[in-house]
This record gives C-alpha cells, sequence and structure tokens, in this order.
C-alpha cells in the first residue's frame, strides 16, 4: 500500500506518510468506492477512489466547487489537481492511474457534532444561515464559471418515485394520501412560480465540519445544482425535525430562519410555502428508506410527516415572524 501511494500521491507532488486510520472521517462514505486520510510532507490529505461511471459527475462537482472558491466563497476546501504528469484519461480533477481514478483534497479537522444537543445552539444558526447568503452570492457571481446543469424538478421528482417506492413497499402510496392531499395545491399554484438559484443539495448539520462557533468546512455537495429557492434552508429544517419535531421550532432552527429573514435573502412566496417545501424534499428521504429496508427510520419518516401537516400552519407563522 505504501508503494502505491508514493504512485498516486507523486501526481500531487506529495510524499505520503502514514495512513491515519484513528482518524474517523464525516460526511458519507457512499460517495466514493473507498476513502483514506493520509500525512503527507504538507499535511494531511484525503484520498478518495472514484468509480468510473462517477468521473464526469466528480469533475462537474469539483469545477462547481473551484468556481466558487474563486468567487469567493469561504468554508470550502475544493478538490487538488492533480498537476504533475497525469497520465492520459486523467481529468483537472480526478487522476487516472492503472484503470483507477482517484481524487484529493485536503483533510480539515472539526469537533464531532454533539447529537441532539446541537438543535440548541443559536450560532450554529446563524452560521448556516450566513453560509446559505454567501454561497447564494458567491454562485451569482459565479455563474458564467458554473458547469452547466439542469434545473432540479421536485416536483418531477416526487411523482416519478411514488410507483417506484409502492413496488419495492406496497402500501406505501396509501399512507401518504395525506401528504399528497396536503400537497396538491403546492404543486399546482405555487412550486412552478418558486425563484431557482444555486444550491448545496444536501445541506444539513452533518455534512458541516463544526469548529469552535464557526463552521471550518461544508462538505458532500454530490446533490448542488439550481434548485428551488429556500430548498436547502428547508432539507436543513426537515432534518432538524426528523431527529425530533420539537427541533422544528428549536434555537438553531429558528435564528437559521430569523437571519435569513432579516438579510431579506427569499421572497415572500418561499417563506409562505416554506412548510409544504419540508414536506416535499422528505421524498427523497422515504426513498432512501425504502430502498435501503429501513423499517423503522420509515415509520419515523410517516410520523414525521403527519406532524409536519398537522402542524404546518403554526410552523409558517412562526417562521414568519
Amino acid at each position: 500500500m505504501e508503494e502505491r501511494l508514493h504512485g498516486i500521491l507523486w501526481h500531487w507532488g506529495l510524499t505520503p506518510g502514514d495512513i491515519r486510520t484513528d482518524i474517523e472521517l464525516t460526511g458519507s462514505p457512499e460517495r466514493s468506492l473507498s476513502r483514506v486520510v493520509v500525512e503527507t510532507d504538507r499535511g494531511l490529505v484525503i484520498l478518495e477512489q472514484v468509480p468510473e461511471e462517477w468521473v464526469e459527475r466528480k469533475q462537474r462537482i469539483a469545477s462547481t466547487l473551484q468556481a466558487l472558491v474563486d468567487h469567493g466563497l469561504g468554508n470550502v476546501h475544493p478538490y487538488l489537481p492533480p498537476g504533475v504528469s497525469a497520465p492520459v484519461g486523467s481529468t483537472e480533477h480526478l487522476l487516472r492511474l492503472g484503470g483507477n481514478y482517484w481524487q484529493l483534497r485536503p483533510f480539515v479537522a472539526g469537533h464531532l457534532l454533539p447529537r441532539p444537543a446541537y438543535s440548541f445552539d443559536e450560532w450554529r444558526g446563524v452560521c448556516m444561515a450566513d453560509f446559505l447568503m454567501d454561497l447564494r452570492t458567491c454562485a451569482e457571481s459565479a455563474k458564467t464559471k458554473l458547469p452547466n446543469q439542469p434545473v432540479f424538478n421536485l416536483k418531477e421528482y416526487a411523482f416519478e418515485i411514488l410507483p417506484k417506492m409502492e413496488r419495492r413497499s406496497p402500501g406505501i402510496i396509501d399512507a401518504l394520501a395525506g401528504l399528497r392531499a396536503h400537497l396538491t395545491p403546492f404543486w399546482r399554484d405555487v412550486y412552478p412560480r418558486l425563484p431557482r438559484t444555486f444550491c448545496h443539495g444536501d445541506f444539513h448539520p452533518v455534512n458541516v465540519i463544526w469548529g469552535d462557533k464557526r463552521i471550518e468546512s461544508v462538505i458532500d455537495w454530490e446533490f448542488c445544482g439550481p434548485k428551488v429557492e429556500g430548498y436547502d434552508a428547508a432539507l436543513l429544517l426537515g432534518c432538524l425535525g426528523y431527529e425530533d419535531p420539537d427541533h422544528l421550532l428549536g434555537e438553531m432552527a429558528i435564528a437559521c430562519v430569523k437571519t435569513l429573514r432579516g438579510a431579506g435573502v427569499f421572497t415572500a412566496l418561499t417563506w409562505e410555502s416554506l412548510p409544504e417545501l419540508v414536506m416535499a424534499i422528505r421524498f427523497g428521504w422515504l426513498r432512501e428508506w425504502i430502498w435501503r429496508g429501513e423499517a423503522d427510520a420509515l415509520e419515523l419518516e410517516l410520523a414525521f410527516l403527519d406532524v409536519l401537516i398537522r402542524n404546518a400552519d403554526n410552523l409558517r407563522d412562526h417562521w414568519r415572524r
């Protein structure tokens, strides 16, 4: 392995040392075939092996992050381009070596997220809101440099995924009858009118490396791209509420909402429909639990959706203040 690391990292101009198996990586391990933290002569790095079918997607994400950082976005650590005699088949941010593809990024240290106590920290909500505002500004500035990709259509996704979920989990369509009825006017009258903007796409506390009352780095950009305004905020609120519905009105959630509202970031239509946007985004999580066969998580999700439906107006009132 040591000889292999030398052969890989040489293309980044790095000399490897020990593999740090003692360091627990944050973010999803499903985004790569393997990933390890390696000591080098220039600090710790994360080396990821990427399947060939994901190369185009990974390159798009890497180019996106670089463009955002080039236009002023902080708290992001883009992938490092291989700069020394990259073999044929390599891309700007991926090394092709021996039929395998590799990516490299700096390792950023942080504090373990205290769960569920983190949802009571106002400062985390402010930090996440500030990041979303910076992301929006920098993405607008960088829009001519961002890779082209279609706007993610959440409505099409939800309608397309329903019959697929039913085939894997018979009865799920009936179980979602209340949600479907509640969202019908949202899909018909509101969703087509929501503004579109660039989003992280998976913006929740686990995808943040936390420092001392600050964000050190935002990770896992696999789903970034143009989406409806408010998507990231709604996803964050949904993740907080799934852990405990009381967290929807907890210190972190309210601080995030108040910071965004105070800055006038979203349109009135987005704020008015925020509870419904939270519900709509949960279709992705429903799919996740069904595909993984996680019956307990699915049961908890259905209960959470019922809480959202019954309390939509109350949440709307609190989030618009």
